[in-house]
């Protein structure tokens, strides 16, 4: 990010006394992405993030970024996403008696919903409690709807 904003063309684009074709205010907005702001290059409007989440590599331990510091990600906003759910794994089992009243999983394919859930009987055997949960992934399936480049320079 900080080659990017060093970048003599993009702090032409940002120069407001010049033309306002792009704004950067940064902006938190989940625990390991960054909304830096919009910037606009020939006749098309990017949004800005930074992705700093890290990932513990299976065969040597150590820790990973998902994307590199050399690498820039590139997606159209109308990409097609096929949404996929995974499973959420259990210790143990929900309980059958509660069960009894709710359905081990909900699904609605055209709204995009699949949550699965988990039910016990209080100890006291006076009331049900439950668990719902869900764990969505979107896989871009456009080929030519998504980039990744390497700016090694």
């Amino acid at each position: 990010m900080q080659r990017f904003l060093a970048n003599a063309a993009v702090q032409k684009q940002l120069d407001k006394s010049i033309l306002n074709l792009g704004n950067l205010d940064p902006a938190k907005r989940n625990e390991d992405a960054t909304f830096y702001g919009m910037i606009w290059i020939d006749s098309y409007q990017y949004e800005l993030w930074l992705y700093d989440a890290f990932f513990k590599h299976p065969q040597t331990g150590t820790l990973t970024p998902y994307v590199g510091d050399e690498d820039l990600l590139i997606m159209s906003s109308k990409a097609r996403l096929d949404l996929t759910f995974g499973s959420i794994p259990m210790i143990v089992p929900p309980d059958a008696r509660a069960l009894a009243f709710l359905p081990p999983r909900i699904q609605n394919g055209p709204k995009q919903i699949d949550l699965t859930i988990n039910a016990w009987v209080t100890p006291n055997g006076q009331s049900v409690q439950l668990s719902v949960g869900t764990r969505p992934l979107p896989i871009p399936t456009e080929i030519d709807s998504f980039a990744r480049i390497n700016v090694t320079v």
